[in-house]
């Protein structure tokens, strides 16, 4: 890897790069550096667009309820994490319903509403809808 090669210490997996190389994990015995997928940046992307989104509308994000598909995976639980205490309700979705449960009990946390759905209709519930899922099935 060119990066390795030049002395960085740390690359990022960008686009289907990750995908590719499994997160990096095909590349563990390959080089000696240190790789990150992406997927924080991605999340970060994914919570400033939904803020823009709320801010043109006129939407109160701290009165807004939140639905995210993909919660229980690396970036929709990411968006979750980063807009928790920020908003009244999460309403998190995923087809792996136990894992989700595992990262967000459903609960109140940071004055959210933490709801959990292996429904994606909940999602009619919410004022913004976040959609990171990776899924390869309904």
């Amino acid at each position: 890897m060119l990066a390795d090669k030049l002395g960085i210490e740390i690359a990022s997996l960008g686009a289907f790069t990750s995908i590719a190389v499994r997160d990096g994990f095909d590349l563990l015995d390959k080089i000696s550096i240190g790789i990150t997928t992406g997927n924080v940046y991605s999340a970060l992307v994914e919570v400033q667009n939904a803020k823009k989104a709320a801010n043109l509308i006129g939407l109160d994000m701290a009165k807004a309820s939140v639905a995210i598909v993909g919660a229980a995976g690396s970036v929709g639980s990411g968006c979750a994490r980063y807009l928790m205490g920020s908003v009244k309700r999460l309403i998190l979705v995923d087809i792996n319903f136990k894992t989700l449960n595992g990262l967000f009990p459903s609960s109140r946390e940071k004055d959210t509403e933490i709801n959990n759905s292996s429904r994606i209709e909940d999602i009619r519930h919410a004022d913004i809808v976040i959609v990171v899922t990776s899924s390869l099935t309904a």
